[in-house]
């Protein structure tokens, strides 16, 4: 995906779910651009950080854990933004197929 791709749509994004590195311009190697951090860091959207402690950024404080369970903790995160705060959301809930009109 093209770096201007992912700027209009941090933009139009609820949810804005990677690495701690995202919001760092320059980190994960080079490939985010300072473009790309202000955005993210610009966007309305409530945003999960996965801490990754790479490229000479570390988080305090954040006992080292698998990759697999920051990312179990990350999807919990968003669950339970999406289930509380639905109305504040883009995305919308399907309606209760098995309420129907009477």
């Amino acid at each position: 995906m093209p770096p201007l791709v992912k700027i209009v749509n941090c933009r139009k994004a609820d949810i804005i779910v990677g690495a701690s590195g995202i919001a760092i311009a320059d980190s994960m190697y080079g490939e985010i651009t300072p473009t790309m951090a202000l955005a993210v860091g610009q966007s309305s959207a409530k945003r999960i950080f996965v801490p990754v402690n790479l490229c000479d950024n570390y988080i305090a404080g954040v006992p080292e854990q698998s990759m697999s369970k920051l990312v179990e903790s990350a999807v919990l995160v968003v669950r339970s933004i999406v289930q509380l705060h639905p109305y504040r959301l883009r995305i919308r809930q399907k309606p209760d197929e098995s309420a129907e009109a009477v």
